[in-house]
């Protein structure tokens, strides 16, 4: 049964507004009420947060010293609170969920020491929907370290790799300093789970920091989708490298670390990883190419039969690479008739890359200011990542009823597109929705409803209406 919150509100600094709240909140009004004192939120705000404010439809903005103040002990009492469920449920669930946990409450209480504010403002025209979200760091934090901005503003060089007809596009700024301290901050995070890794983890910070040394600038990744494959899913990649000989070097050493680390984790999930590299496989038009393959399976005797055929259909047998170095450029294919297409991106830069951009590429470029030098700069299309949704159902219910296929024929050629722009600790996103992709969406989302909707039997139209019938008068006992 629902019950109606109590609200309490009371005037807040100057009169000029109302503070709200429900009753069981009472002291953090008079918190809140007392820190506002002689304080204006936009002396709070830096100039980019205060155009938001005044421009966009809908700001919000959270102030998370505050939240962790008063919120603390209840978030994170909480998620404690479900750790110690999951300890007292019988020892054979399926992914050791307590894995899970600990990684969120980790990540958690790093946001809730670290921040500063995170921001939200979302301004809608006839034609597309920006949102913007911002995430600013406390001074000195080591969150505030790794939120460092690119001293390279140019264009990214590499756009015209970037295919039409993809699920997802991604261009980037290879900055070090941040991917360097983002790596750090992942592993120090596993370290956190098994501290038996501490070595491996600490050798592995060395050589992946010295890789980022040996890399360029820009690269760009592709990922297509064929529904009939496994995986159905298929990467193009291609970034610059500073010095192509000790990038390979530092990779192969690095692998013993990483696939340690790696695997342990996985182990702890209920799985099981293998990988390995292979050098020299082939050669192509003069070009030396390498291999690599990757598989995980389910090791856990307690996964549901469900999640383990999903997670087969998905990624089969596993993942196959190839990849090489031209001059001072690395290409790889992941997936999908590999061979043929490291091949074609090889052709592409031997003849001196692609002139000009794909079509998809282009109008995405035009929703943001800049977005050609951004760190970060992609498009999404939803259309085309629903297409491979069957080949991670199960076949049939539980009950032995079939699945729904998910086959959706929607023609699309539109696409969410994303830039996110690193300033000295603060970071923010920006998303763009066309409304072309909204209705292709509307109309994907309709198709696939209809396959959950039983077929109605047809009605009879010359079947006449029943007449009403009195009911009989009631016994009144």
């Amino acid at each position: 049964q629902m019950v109606p919150a109590k609200l309490i509100s009371m005037a807040g600094p100057g009169n000029k507004y109302a503070i709200v709240t429900t009753a069981e909140q009472r002291d953090a009004l008079f918190y809140i009420k007392n820190d506002l004192a002689g304080k204006t939120l936009a002396k709070a705000l830096d100039a980019s947060e205060t155009k938001k404010a005044t421009d966009s439809a809908i700001w919000l903005w959270g102030n998370i010293p505050a939240i962790d103040q008063q919120c603390n002990k209840a978030i994170l009492g909480g998620l404690d609170a479900v750790k110690e469920i999951t300890k007292t449920m019988p020892q054979n669930q399926p992914g050791n969920p307590e894995v899970f946990l600990d990684m969120y409450i980790e990540m958690l209480k790093t946001i809730l020491k670290e921040t500063r504010y995170i921001s939200l403002s979302i301004t809608p025209t006839p034609e597309l929907c920006n949102f913007d979200i911002s995430y600013a760091t406390l001074p000195g934090t080591d969150t505030a370290k790794m939120l460092v901005k690119n001293t390279d503003t140019s264009a990214n060089k590499l756009m015209g790799y970037l295919q039409d007809g993809t699920a997802m596009n991604f261009a980037g700024k290879i900055n070090a300093p941040f991917w360097k301290e983002y790596n750090n901050a992942m592993l120090d995070l596993f370290m956190s789970l098994d501290q038996t890794l501490a070595d491996d983890i600490e050798k592995a910070k060395t050589l992946t920091a010295k890789m980022f040394d040996t890399m360029g600038q820009d690269m760009v990744m592709s990922m297509s989708i064929n529904a009939n494959d496994k995986p159905p899913f298929a990467y193009t990649y291609i970034f610059e490298l500073k010095d192509p000989k000790e990038y390979n070097r530092i990779l192969d050493e690095s692998m013993l670390f990483w696939n340690r680390i790696t695997g342990s984790l996985l182990e702890k999930m209920g799985m099981k990883m293998a990988f390995s590299i292979n050098r020299n496989m082939e050669t192509y038009k003069g070009v030396s190419i390498d291999s690599a393959f990757l598989s995980i399976k389910f090791t856990d005797p307690n996964m549901p039969a469900e999640a383990t055929e999903m997670f087969d259909n998905m990624y089969g047998e596993g993942f196959t690479y190839k990849f090489a170095t031209i001059d001072k450029l690395f290409v790889g294919a992941m997936c999908g008739q590999d061979d043929a297409r490291i091949r074609t991106l090889i052709d592409q830069v031997k003849s001196g890359g692609p002139k000009g951009l794909q079509s998809e590429t282009a109008e995405a470029l035009k929703y943001f200011d800049n977005a050609a030098s951004a760190e970060i700069f992609g498009t999404y299309n939803y259309i085309r990542l629903f297409k491979m949704m069957g080949n991670y159902m199960p076949t049939a219910t539980p009950d032995g009823q079939p699945m729904p296929s998910f086959d959706v024929d929607v023609p699309t050629s539109s696409n969410l597109a994303f830039v996110m722009n690193v300033e000295d600790a603060k970071a923010t996103l920006s998303l763009a929705l066309p409304k072309q992709h909204l209705m292709e969406m509307k109309a994907a989302f309709d198709q696939m409803k209809s396959q959950f909707i039983p077929p109605q039997p047809p009605s009879d139209a010359n079947q006449q209406p029943q007449e009403l019938q009195p009911k009989p008068a009631e016994s009144a006992l």
